[in-house]
């Protein structure tokens, strides 16, 4: 198990399926919607990617995860594995939800090795060259 970091919470396990490498997308995935879900939100898997053959007809920069608050609040949360960048529809995405009072997170490798949740905003501040 690896150990992650959650801003503001201590620190929880994250089984993942080698010590040795970092969580997949997939484990990254699971962590997120367990964290949220316990956070009091309603989420699920959004699958928002091009078809081979089929022309994209979803809205580019769409979060890996969505859902909402007891409170009606749209929440969106951005799941990246090692290596992984976020695209410019992907950050526009998350700053005009934001913007407009939505609970917006990422979900990543943190520098330990591990899955950190962080919200959005907090993210941009400590990444402000993006």
């Amino acid at each position: 198990t690896r150990m992650s970091r959650n801003a503001g919470s201590s620190p929880r396990r994250l089984s993942t399926s080698s010590t040795s490498s970092a969580p997949s997308a997939g484990e990254l995935t699971k962590y997120a919607i367990a964290h949220l879900t316990h956070l009091g939100f309603l989420v699920w898997r959004q699958n928002n990617h091009a078809t081979r053959g089929r022309k994209f007809i979803g809205m580019r920069g769409m979060p890996d995860i969505i859902g909402y608050g007891m409170d009606g609040r749209a929440v969106y949360c951005e799941v990246k594995s090692e290596g992984d960048r976020l695209s410019d529809d992907q950050i526009a995405f998350m700053d005009r939800a934001t913007a407009n009072d939505c609970a917006t997170y990422i979900c990543k490798v943190g520098e330990h090795g591990g899955a950190y949740l962080t919200t959005w905003e907090l993210h941009r501040k400590q990444n402000s060259t993006m």
